[in-house]
């Protein structure tokens, strides 16, 4: 898992914090850098999460900028 530069999840912050403060994670570069897009079933990016043909035109400019923000702390 040493090529994965983006990590998309289901969590909150606290994930995040998991995965960094564990050891076992230490070599994949998305935990490194925090390059995570995050799924919360209270936000917007749920709708993506099962796509329709409603939910995609709903939700891809909030997905597509949760990918830019993750790709932007790649290394």
């Amino acid at each position: 898992m040493t090529d994965v530069d983006i990590i998309i999840t289901y969590g909150t912050e606290s994930l995040v914090d998991a995965m960094q403060a564990d050891g076992r994670f230490a070599n994949i570069p998305a935990v490194k850098n925090g390059a995570f897009v995050l799924l919360d079933s209270n936000d917007v990016l749920a709708a993506a999460s099962t796509p329709t043909v409603l939910s995609i035109p709903y939700a891809i400019d909030d997905y597509l900028k949760a990918l830019n923000d993750a790709a932007e702390k790649i290394q």
